[in-house]
């Protein structure tokens, strides 16, 4: 069992660690029904018990409302946000992706490789750059791939760069288990040391005694840091990762996400309390 001291430790750390405002939409659609609008006093008070400003986290409830994503309603002097529907979906929508029990299924990859000489270093930084934006992740030097169906677009943009040494072709893993590899991308290097580094934020929480304050940070914490975990990073097929710890975080996300529930949301509920 986790000590009292090491769990405010690990809380501090995650806490740390700071929110985007995006964090209004994620805190209405982690704690509220749908049409459950929350008075703005309390909702700022939910904001700041993250760590961002009165100031900050009200010029972003009025962007956020702008942008759509939340409703604002008035009654006399009394002011109050709920979710969009639409906004709603789409949150539900990616939670269902994070708390999902199984890895994404295998799919045949789109590959680039190219070779670009030390003269046009220029042009080998521009396109690394193009097909990281595009989904793309580095397997080698020089071999570059991505699990969505994107040749075409690999096509288009070795043609509009002038690359004159490369291709594009789509391929399957062939037999990892009786030839595993390393991907010795330095993408792909960082990706497994941010999966580690979640593990160490996060694991020692697991089973851990949390107070509602604490579950609250936590499970605010989870939403943030596994979006920021995976979504700049292409999933790549199972058979690549086989030594990876992602089944391990997969389970540290489920678990603690159903130990904050109740807890934080109580927290929650204390906060906006009008």
């Amino acid at each position: 069992m986790t000590s009292a001291a090491q769990v405010e430790r690990q809380v501090e750390a995650i806490r740390a660690r700071g929110h985007r405002p995006a964090v209004i939409v994620g805190l209405l659609s982690m704690y509220t029904a749908s049409g459950e609008a929350v008075p703005s006093r309390g909702l700022v008070r939910a904001v700041q018990a993250l760590g961002l400003s009165e100031s900050s986290t009200r010029t972003a409830l009025s962007r956020t409302q702008a942008e759509g994503k939340v409703v604002r309603e008035r009654d006399g002097r009394r002011t109050s946000y709920l979710l969009a529907p639409a906004t709603r979906a789409g949150s539900e929508a990616e939670r269902d992706r994070m708390l999902a029990t199984a890895a994404p299924a295998e799919q045949p990859l789109s590959l680039v490789a190219f070779s670009i000489p030390e003269a046009q270093r220029d042009l080998r930084h521009e396109l690394r750059a193009q097909l990281s934006a595009a989904g793309f992740v580095s397997l080698f030097d020089g071999l570059w791939a991505a699990t969505r169906d994107r040749a075409g677009h690999a096509r288009k943009l070795l043609s509009d760069l002038g690359v004159e040494s490369g291709c594009v072709f789509r391929a399957e893993v062939d037999a990892p288990e009786a030839a595993p590899f390393r991907i010795a991308g330095p993408e792909v290097a960082r990706h497994r040391t941010r999966l580690a580094e979640f593990l160490e934020l996060y694991g020692p929480l697991r089973g851990a005694r949390l107070d509602a304050a604490q579950a609250y940070q936590v499970r605010s914490g989870l939403s943030r840091d596994w979006f920021a975990l995976v979504d700049p990073h292409p999933a790549l097929p199972p058979s690549l990762l086989a030594d990876w710890p992602i089944d391990e975080v997969r389970d540290t996300v489920r678990e603690l996400w159903a130990a904050t529930a109740e807890p934080g949301g109580r927290h929650f509920g204390e906060l906006t309390a009008d």
